[in-house]
């Protein structure tokens, strides 16, 4: 299945707490992302952006409104094509790597196609392919405990990448690194989605890698503005 298009429609998302007031995450949030194009969704800590990725990663259902998948309504796909669509429509980097310190780094970047049972030779090579692409050929027998953080997040990223997703949404890519580390990732980033023409969403509080995208949006309290297309 080719995913041309994820989005949010009329999205209002809230936490309850029975020992304090609701809490609206976001209000009647609408966006849509289309394959090939460079999103960026900038604000504050706090204001909602890991939300929105969770929501458009289909991790969490939202309380009001809905998520769509080339225009459709999640709910509408069957079993079988969200398990497609979580393999090869789209991937998800966090803000934390989450590598599993016993496994390998081609073990950790493995660990998506194993979930959802892809043939493992092909699922190796996919990985080796992955690796490479992120400068790391070489480390696929090394623990995550032997790497740098900026190493442990592209080996993050090439696990979001299996199964070649037409959407990656990477949850605040440089908030760990350095001036130069963050000039090095955003490249790393850039050559990913021209290589393999990615719709990419980057959440960040970070305004430099904001507004390095083809379209920025803005949470402001609970809302979102288009700040730059």
């Amino acid at each position: 299945m080719i995913l041309d298009a994820i989005g949010l429609r009329h999205i209002t998302q809230w936490v309850v707490n029975p020992h304090a007031p609701l809490h609206v995450i976001v209000r009647d949030i609408s966006l849509r992302c289309e394959r090939g194009r460079w999103y960026a969704l900038h604000g504050v800590s706090g204001s909602g952006k890991s939300t929105i990725l969770h929501l458009l990663a289909g991790f969490i259902s939202p309380c009001e409104g809905e998520v769509l998948y080339n225009d459709r309504p999640l709910p509408g796909y069957a079993a079988d094509e969200l398990r497609v669509i979580r393999y090869s429509g789209v991937g998800v980097v966090f803000q934390e790597s989450w590598l599993i310190n016993e496994f390998s780094v081609l073990e950790n970047v493995q660990l998506k196609g194993h979930i959802a049972n892809i043939d493992p030779v092909a699922s190796q090579e996919m990985a080796l392919e992955l690796l490479r692409a992120l400068g790391l050929e070489g480390y696929e027998n090394r623990l995550p405990a032997t790497l740098s953080g900026g190493e442990q997040h592209r080996v993050a990223i090439a696990r979001g990448l299996m199964g070649h997703p037409q959407f990656l949404l990477i949850d605040e890519p440089t908030a760990h690194l350095d001036t130069q580390n963050k000039k090095n990732m955003m490249k790393v980033l850039h050559t990913l989605h021209d290589r393999y023409g990615l719709g990419m969403l980057i959440a960040t509080h970070d305004p430099e890698v904001a507004y390095d995208a083809d379209e920025v949006w803005e949470l402001r309290d609970g809302t979102l503005v288009c700040v730059s297309t």
